[in-house]
């Protein structure tokens, strides 16, 4: 787990650095055992936005799960930089170099994370490609042409068109 391998590691290369931890269902003793030195337990936001813009990178130290990872696509739109475990970037096309960083070992993560931290030039590099996926990817306009798509494979007519 992240918290047990990874975070002793980077909270030992970077001691002021601190891990907060959004999300909602987190138990009391959840949060408890999670609150161990530099980690904050901040549970669920409604407005996740702000949480984007305040911090440096985001990570997804995801061991399982299917399909499209929500918060994956809203770092990209707010231009964070992010490290990845394999299973979060799975389904987005991201890149490990060009757009994101992929970690699997706490080695990894450790490289990725610190890398990320102490260069302003990847961050700053990272995080305009994280951008750019993310409009070409996922944006308004790319949406509307699907869609549109979609109306047109099955009969129906697209507004402005014809």
């Amino acid at each position: 787990a992240f918290l047990v391998d990874v975070w002793p590691l980077v909270h030992q290369r970077h001691p002021a650095l601190a891990l907060h931890l959004y999300g909602s269902g987190l138990n009391p003793e959840q949060a408890q055992a999670w609150a161990c030195s530099g980690v904050r337990v901040e549970g669920w936001v409604a407005d996740t936005a702000p949480i984007y813009d305040r911090h440096r990178v985001f990570i997804a130290p995801l061991r399982c799960g299917a399909g499209l990872k929500g918060k994956v696509v809203e770092a990209l739109a707010r231009g964070i930089p992010q490290v990845l475990s394999p299973v979060a970037a799975e389904g987005t096309e991201l890149r490990h170099g060009d757009e994101v960083l992929i970690a699997e070992t706490p080695a990894e993560w450790l490289e990725q994370l610190s890398a990320l931290l102490d260069s302003d030039d990847l961050w700053q590099r990272m995080s305009l490609a994280a951008l750019a996926h993310g409009r070409s990817r996922y944006g308004r306009e790319r949406g509307l042409a699907l869609m549109a798509r979609a109306l047109r494979q099955v009969g129906l007519p697209v507004l402005g068109e014809g």
